[in-house]
């Protein structure tokens, strides 16, 4: 009954957005001002494995290979990045994959903060193992003043008053989104009207991904090749999605034109549905079909 509920509001609040123009649900949701030469946010993942693997996951994760982010890469990434906007970066989001699994977070988070010192550092977590990170994972939290956002799903559910209780103790703040619901949206053929699709994520999220050395529109658009590799692996047809992002290091991309890239639709966007298929969290699939917005 929940579920349905939650199905319902969902489906209300998106005809409601739906008459909203573009920039202004943008302005809305994402306070990001090009005028002002601000990015409003970027995701790095910090791994790519994760330990719960969601059937439905956004970016893919199990589907992934295993991969690490490294430091200097993200701090040499980040520091390209910030350069091209002289009102810097508001919001750094580090996630997965599960971030908790690279060794190396808490060297992480110094150096996001040393090179955006104006950034709320948020890192995303399914709390698996968040109760056995060591005491240096706690003190870099408190030192880069890092937000942690605990994505409780089912499993972790009677866990989360030792966490909460966990971070109150260590003086970390900590958001609690419950993660029951998700969206299944893609499209293998390719045939989604990729200006309705990338209408649809821009007004509800604005998630530019930073991965070695270029930034996308979305996690989506790099990770879609582990998707496209493991629909191949299924038996079914999906070409190769061509989405390069663009090189941070490159003078030529100013801060503007990358706002700009930002808000037009790239090649993945055709792999997206402009709708979505609500369905109740579960875990172990590998069945990309569960993936789609049509079974």
């Amino acid at each position: 009954m929940l579920f349905r509920l939650k199905q319902i509001l969902f489906w209300i609040a998106y005809r409601v957005d739906q008459h909203l123009p573009l920039s202004l649900g943008v302005l809305l949701r994402n306070r990001c001002w090009p005028w002002r030469l601000v990015l409003d946010a970027v995701e790095l993942h910090l791994a790519d494995r994760c330990n719960m693997n969601c059937t439905g996951c956004s970016h893919f994760s199990p589907f992934a290979a295993e991969w690490f982010a490294d430091v200097d890469q993200i701090g040499q990434d980040l520091e390209s990045l910030r350069a091209k906007f002289k009102g810097g970066i508001r919001h750094v989001n580090l996630l997965g994959g599960e971030p908790l699994l690279n060794k190396n977070v808490c060297a992480i988070l110094h150096r996001v903060k040393e090179t955006c010192p104006e950034a709320q550092i948020t890192l995303v977590t399914n709390g698996i193992s968040l109760l056995e990170q060591p005491t240096m994972f706690w003190t870099a939290c408190r030192d880069a003043h890092v937000r942690l956002n605990l994505t409780l799903y089912g499993p972790m559910a009677a866990k989360r008053s030792l966490i909460e209780q966990k971070c109150l103790n260590e003086n970390v703040p900590l958001r609690v989104q419950k993660g029951d619901v998700f969206f299944a949206r893609m499209v293998p053929e390719g045939t989604a009207p990729a200006q309705k699709a990338f209408r649809f994520c821009r007004k509800t999220t604005y998630c530019p991904y930073l991965r070695e050395g270029r930034l996308y529109r979305c996690a989506q658009a790099f990770h879609i090749k582990d998707f496209a590799q493991a629909v191949r692996k299924s038996g079914y047809e999906m070409k190769e999605v061509a989405d390069e992002g663009i090189p941070v290091q490159d003078i030529s991309w100013t801060g503007k034109r990358i706002l700009r890239y930002l808000m037009t639709p790239g090649a993945a966007c055709r792999y997206c549905s402009e709708r979505v298929r609500l369905m109740a969290w579960s875990n172990g699939s590998k069945d990309v079909r569960d993936w789609c917005f049509s079974q």
